[in-house]
């Protein structure tokens, strides 16, 4: 984008990598966001707030990243049910620039496991 009143040249390079073939089809992926917005937290408090939500299908779990503003303290997320119950999967208390869990081999979860998330905030 040129924001100035001249013109000038510019010149962009695309390099494009060829995968080499596949003898299975790939697996698709997708993003799945985990979200409560229903709360209030009141001045000069803390709050923390539990979620729980069941998966739909089963799920191969192959990262996981938070995401709170400034006044976000901390996140925890677990696995409810299944094969990992309990299992702790993610905790940080970076609010800016939290780490991204990866998981590999990928955290399989079947259809009617949950996921707990507790999100602290000082408000």
């Amino acid at each position: 984008m040129n924001t100035t009143p001249s013109d000038f040249d510019a010149e962009v390079t695309v390099t494009l990598d060829v995968l080499p073939k596949r003898t299975t089809p790939p697996t698709p992926a997708s993003l799945l966001a985990l979200m409560n917005m229903a709360f209030s937290i009141p001045p000069q408090s803390t709050f923390e707030l539990e979620t729980t939500c069941s998966l739909p299908i089963d799920t191969k779990l192959l990262s996981l990243k938070p995401h709170q503003h400034d006044f976000g303290k901390g996140i925890d997320a677990w696995v409810v049910g299944g094969a990992h119950d309990g299992k702790l999967i993610y905790t940080t208390d970076e609010w800016e620039d939290p780490p991204v869990a990866t998981f590999d081999p990928p955290l399989e979860l079947k259809a009617g496991d949950q996921l707990r998330w507790v999100c602290r905030w000082q408000n």
